[in-house]
């Protein structure tokens, strides 16, 4: 015998069953976008911190070679002096303990750049020797929005922010999802069958076969489940009340970050303004001690501490303006934004 059979099966009310699960399932795509997209904004954020930290290191290479070469400058002119008797020889030996010592420094800047660009490889993944040459962008421009409008952006922006109201909603349609317990579903169903004993199920008089249909409403409802449902309810009541506490923290948790990232652009600013003025006086300090020192107004000593003084000076800037440029960086992902 051969048998055809076929059903179909059309809920008519579910108690709203269907349609919380569906925007539920929405819901976690959504949800699912936005965790990509916190997950992107932090790669860019790794990203320009990187390439700031890799121009940082170049900055101060440049400073200690420039430091070494002022100490070999002023190495040949403590030797001329010494060959003609005007200084002691414990004067070429302390400028020549000095260039020992920038030269080190030196060793330890380019070191400290390879270090920075092998991280910047693996972060890019790339090979990890691949030779980089990066764009000068080390700048200073003032920041033209103030907090209260940076953390307006941010609460607005902020995928995360998203991610924890669409987290609450979720939550809301999970309480439709287990309220739908207490309604009774309604739903249609047909069926078909035909059997005969040919195999293309035809009938007539030289084959057995049967044919029927049926078309049946059902109505279903449990008179009691021992609370199940009612308990499944507070449980979901709860979870969306956990959902809010947590969006309110994470607000918090912004404010916070964004304020001390705000803080910590302004320390950065007011550190370029210092150092730039340390760095012209630094240069003069210098200037006037080398011309002393030919006219042995001035010790060997002054000269060298000049030196370091410029040196340190130079890096304070440096540092500065690329602090200032990290916590921009910083600023803007915890304010939402993809891109500078």
């Amino acid at each position: 015998m051969y048998s055809f059979n076929t059903a179909v099966d059309q809920p008519l009310f579910t108690g709203g069953l269907n349609l919380a699960n569906y925007r539920s399932a929405k819901i976690g795509v959504d949800i699912s976008k936005e965790s990509v997209e916190t997950v992107r904004r932090d790669i860019v954020l790794r990203v320009r911190v990187g390439y700031f930290i890799i121009l940082r290191a170049e900055k101060f290479l440049t400073v200690a070679e420039q430091q070494v070469k002022q100490f070999e400058a002023q190495l040949e002119v403590t030797k001329a002096f010494f060959d003609v008797g005007i200084v002691p020889k414990n004067d070429v030996l302390q400028a020549e303990v000095r260039l020992a010592n920038a030269r080190q420094g030196q060793v330890r800047a380019e070191n400290d750049l390879a270090t920075a660009k092998a991280s910047f490889n693996i972060l890019l993944r790339r090979e990890i020797n691949t030779p980089l040459e990066l764009v000068d962008i080390l700048e200073y421009k003032a920041f033209p929005i103030d907090f209260e409008a940076s953390l307006g952006e941010a609460l607005r922006l902020r995928s995360e922010v998203k991610t924890a109201q669409l987290n609450i909603d979720q939550a809301k349609e999970n309480v439709k999802i287990a309220r739908s317990g207490f309604l009774p579903t309604v739903g249609l169903t047909g069926n078909y069958n035909r059997t005969s004993d040919w195999w293309t199920l035809e009938g007539g008089r030289e084959h057995l076969s049967s044919e029927r249909w049926s078309v049946q409403a059902l109505a279903t409802f449990t008179l009691w489940n021992w609370g199940n449902t009612y308990f499944k309810v507070g449980e979901n009541k709860v979870r969306v009340t956990q959902a809010e506490d947590s969006k309110i923290q994470l607000i918090e948790s912004i404010t916070l970050e964004v304020k001390n990232n705000y803080l910590n652009l302004l320390t950065a600013e007011k550190n370029i303004n210092v150092t730039e003025k340390a760095i012209e006086q630094a240069e003069e300090n210098l200037r006037m001690n080398e011309e002393r020192y030919k006219y042995q107004v001035a010790t060997q000593t002054e000269v060298l501490d000049a030196v370091t003084l410029l040196a340190l000076a130079r890096v304070n800037y440096y540092g500065a303006l690329s602090d200032f440029n990290v916590a921009k960086a910083q600023l803007e992902r915890s304010m939402g934004r993809m891109y500078p």
